[in-house]
């Protein structure tokens, strides 16, 4: 459910620029590192042909950060929500009020003016939270779940990245109904290092996936998807079950966005937003989803209203689609009905040219420059090598939790293992009881 759409005129920076320890080292430019360039002004038009990207994918919602009418409704912007009555989200970026790149350890003395619990008390809260490996990152999560007006975590609460949080953190988010939003592939590419997830899932915190942006995350679900899905099966010793990566793109994003009784569910009474996937002998149930690239969505309709999808299914008089934009798509003849969804204001042709000034539309085969989903860090890690089947540069001799990816980060001496029972936190049952019944 997340993403920076207005930063869709960016190439992505493929393998990365550097490995960073917090935001702010990549916003700024701190502590020795190099600053991404990165720019944040997309058009009208490429901001839809972004859309589209992710419409093409399966799409029908995300908290963008901002977008334009048609195509995608963006649950965080007024006005955009596609004709839902419910509240727009707030993917407050800077929480802390600390966007001049303060890196705090102790306390909370950031910016003069952060956001307080009586201004997110009414509406769906995505706040970026804990984006780093390291102490001040940390820090973050603290300073906005202390008691007091600063007091953000609430069970309409889904923090974005969560990278730099321990057990009695997730606990906490689990006890007051709060969730996580995961972006697996910008986070490893920035961090080489990614949010606990099998921990924070194992206490009870429920996941949704987001893209982040193109420059250093997914270009659009099917991408991410792909992602978590690689990590999970190489790093995280097949935590997830192909239904859960599924739900974290689906049900769990809408609930992440306060949109839960009206999407992310196919049942009587929701709005049918829904996408249709091929399916073969190798790729069925949610792993065709997960499987998928654009040529395999078959449809997708927003609120009951085709959007993209093959060219024979659009065309009929039941879709009443024939005046959708028809193109080519891997071999495939299909449809988008841009010019029809913004009422003229842009068609296919145009958006297409807007985006791909920068970026192509779609990939047929594994996006070019796409950003790393390999865990690597400088003379720290680098792969699954013998010896270390976790990748994470720790000897499966000595490794406290050899099957699960768990590095050292800079916010702690060792691996974590919160209740020091021996079994590491991302691995242990129980990660804030010493014991395997908790």
């Amino acid at each position: 459910p997340h993403d920076h759409i207005t930063f869709a005129n960016n190439r992505p920076i493929g393998g990365g620029v550097d490995r960073y320890e917090h935001r702010h080292d990549w916003r700024k430019g701190d502590n020795g590192h190099d600053a991404l360039n990165v720019d944040g002004g997309a058009s009208a038009d490429a901001v839809l042909g972004a859309e589209l990207r992710f419409v093409m994918g399966g799409a029908t919602s995300a908290a963008s950060a901002g977008g334009e009418a048609g195509l995608l409704r963006n649950l965080d912007t007024g006005g955009l929500l596609g004709g839902l009555s419910i509240p727009f989200g707030n993917s407050d970026t800077f929480p802390l009020d600390d966007s001049d790149g303060q890196q705090v350890t102790e306390g909370c003395n950031y910016g003069s003016d952060p956001t307080t619990a009586s201004q997110v008390q009414s509406y769906p809260y995505l706040p970026h939270v804990a984006e780093g490996i390291n102490a001040a990152a940390a820090n973050e999560f603290t300073c906005i779940s202390s008691s007091g007006p600063n007091n953000l975590l609430t069970d309409h609460t889904a923090l974005i990245h969560g990278i730099a949080l321990v057990p009695d953190d997730y606990a906490e988010m689990q006890q007051r109904g709060s969730m996580l939003v995961w972006s697996p592939r910008s986070n490893i590419v920035l961090y080489g290092n990614t949010a606990p997830v099998t921990a924070i899932d194992v206490v009870g915190v429920p996941i949704a996936l987001g893209t982040d942006w193109v420059a250093s995350g997914s270009m659009n679900m099917l991408r991410e998807l792909k992602c978590a899905d690689q990590l999970d099966a190489t790093y995280f010793d097949d935590h997830f079950t192909d239904r859960e990566l599924w739900l974290m793109a689906t049900a769990n994003g809408a609930r992440a966005t306060g949109a839960a009784a009206v999407l992310g569910t196919l049942a009587a009474g929701y709005v049918a937003d829904i996408a249709v996937f091929r399916t073969d002998e190798n790729a069925h149930d949610h792993r065709a989803v997960i499987a998928a690239n654009v040529d395999d969505v078959v449809l997708v309709l927003r609120g009951g209203v085709p959007l993209y999808g093959d060219d024979a299914l659009l065309a009929t008089a039941f879709f009443g689609g024939s005046d959708c934009e028809a193109f080519d798509v891997c071999g495939m003849a299909k449809r988008a009905c841009v010019a029809r969804d913004t009422q003229g204001v842009a068609n296919l042709a145009q958006v297409r040219s807007a985006i791909e000034q920068d970026y192509p539309l779609f990939f047929c085969e594994t996006p070019e420059a796409e950003p790393s989903c390999l865990p690597s860090r400088p003379g720290a890690y680098d792969g699954v090598v013998d010896g270390d089947g976790d990748g994470d540069g720790v000897t499966d001799d000595v490794d406290n939790c050899a099957s699960v990816f768990n590095p050292v980060r800079e916010l702690e001496a060792a691996q974590g293992d919160a209740d020091q029972d021996g079994a590491g936190d991302v691995c242990d049952p129980c990660p804030l009881d010493d014991g395997d019944a908790c």
